[in-house]
């Protein structure tokens, strides 16, 4: 039997146990944890590698394999937590609470500037507002803070987490942004291990910047401004973009062990990929995506 059966057999019978024990609620953990481990997966590539009998590979993987277990099963999370305790057993310790914050729009105002430092969590920015921009979170780290710059007709909006230490276990963070749909936005997204969901085919979006950590990511954007910027820097993220079909788009990639699903688009040099039209278009999306242990999919609406 080869080294790499065996290593796909215990990892597969790893993975079944822990969300056995998870479904029956013996553990709780939450997937992007084990997303956090991608490290591993450079270690048991360079184990592949040695020049050694496949009997003594076949036991470093294994051996890797319950190592990033142990890990998993001990080591403090940074997500929505780790632990051997029932829910209701911890879930007392930190209390829910809710925040609503929000800013009233001035009539001179036409474009704007997000900074969102979301941490750890499960956030979406999908709906319009008449104010500038409303906020509301329901969670159990703390409360966030935020400030809003006048710079002419532009608004620069901070927004980020108060000085809270996040760590222990069962942490929940859940919050929607709403935006002005009048506004030209620009979006600055900071992320740990977090969901994030922005649906943003009603907005007129001239950037996004997103840095995220074990993210999952899934982003639509429209046509409603001619030329939209994106870029994305993550580490072991899955990573879904939906662009417009009228629209032209340039994709510019630097992955590593990364899947990529990019249908739609020619290859015209190294991590370079246009879509037929991109030369014709009026409107044009360019997206910038350096990331590690990734899947990446983008696919037209």
């Amino acid at each position: 039997m080869s080294s790499r059966n065996i290593f796909w057999g215990v990892v597969l019978i790893a993975l079944g146990s822990l969300f056995i024990f998870r479904n029956l609620d013996i553990v709780f953990f939450s997937w992007v944890d084990i997303l956090r481990l991608w490290p591993f997966l450079l270690v048991i590539l360079g184990v592949s590698m040695l020049p050694i009998k496949s009997s003594f590979k076949a036991l470093f993987m294994v051996l890797t394999v319950v190592f990033a277990v142990v890990v998993l099963l001990v080591g403090p999370s940074r997500h929505f937590g780790f632990s051997w305790m029932p829910h209701d057993k911890i879930f007392h310790h930190r209390e829910v609470t809710e925040q609503k914050i929000f800013e009233q729009i001035d009539e001179e105002v036409l474009q704007a500037t997000l900074i969102f430092d979301a941490a750890v969590g499960y956030f979406t920015i999908d709906e319009g507002t008449s104010r500038l921009f409303e906020f509301n979170k329901k969670g159990n780290i703390g409360k966030y803070v935020y400030s809003v710059k006048e710079l002419g007709d532009t608004r620069e909006i901070h927004i980020s987490l108060d000085e809270t230490k996040i760590g222990g276990f069962n942490i929940r963070n859940k919050a929607e942004v709403k935006l002005n749909k009048n506004l030209v936005w620009d979006l600055d997204i900071d992320v740990g291990a977090a969901d994030i969901k922005m649906d943003l085919r009603d907005f007129k979006i001239r950037s996004v910047e997103i840095d995220g950590g074990a993210s999952v990511i899934k982003l639509i954007l429209g046509d409603l401004y001619e030329e939209t910027k994106v870029n994305i820097d993550a580490g072991a993220s899955s990573i879904q973009i939906r662009i417009p079909e009228g629209s032209a788009c340039e994709l510019n990639t630097d992955v590593v062990l990364a899947t990529k699903n990019i249908k739609g688009f020619d290859k015209v040099a190294s991590g370079m990929y246009v879509t037929p039209n991109f030369s014709e278009s009026t409107n044009n999306i360019v997206i910038d995506v350096d990331v590690a242990v990734s899947t990446l999919k983008i696919e037209r609406y």
